[in-house]
């Protein structure tokens, strides 16, 4: 009898724990294409300050990375390299770093690499956890309102096409209107 009293009181603990981490600040919902992204302010790896807010009326692809990952390079090149092609009045690219205390070890990663973006620092990858980023690569696309256009977890050549897709196509040609 002590023994079910005993396992009682330690699952009832454990719902009462898990139900005040589900509503603890961060822990937003999944983010679904179409739902306005979340807000957020970040310092960047060169100490200035980006607001998502700012961007509102461009395009705006955020990488979710960590200095350790080596596909995450590829992401990011192909993200900068967009970005230029398109132009920076249509398309903001940012990588997000999961692991800013790295500091060093994320300058060193882009060292030789072409790419030309600001690398936002996410202490306690609290704008991934927003975006519900699980594991690095992850890519989301925000349209010129706000919302999650598409987003997209790893890197291979289909992500790939898929996000260049996605961008062409909401970015007029040069010369229209």
């Amino acid at each position: 009898m002590r023994h079910r009293r005993t396992v009682a009181l330690l699952l009832a603990a454990t719902a009462a724990l898990t139900a005040a981490c589900d509503d603890a600040p961060g822990d937003d919902a999944a983010l679904e294409v179409g739902t306005p992204a979340p807000d957020f302010r970040l310092e960047t790896l060169d100490r200035e300050r980006f607001y998502l807010h700012q961007h509102r009326g461009k395009l705006v692809a955020l990488v979710f990375w960590e200095s350790w990952c080596t596909v995450c390079k590829e992401a990011l090149i192909a993200l900068s390299s967009a970005g230029q092609a398109l132009g920076r009045d249509q398309v903001v690219a940012v990588a997000v770093l999961g692991d800013p205390e790295n500091r060093a070890a994320a300058q060193d990663a882009l060292k030789g690499l072409p790419v030309d973006l600001p690398v936002l620092l996410d202490p306690g990858k609290r704008v991934g956890a927003r975006f519900d980023v699980r594991a690095v690569p992850t890519t989301a696309l925000l349209d010129r309102d706000g919302r999650l256009g598409l987003k997209r977890q790893g890197w291979d050549a289909g992500v790939a096409r898929q996000v260049r897709e996605w961008l062409r196509e909401r970015v007029p040609r040069r010369g229209t209107p």
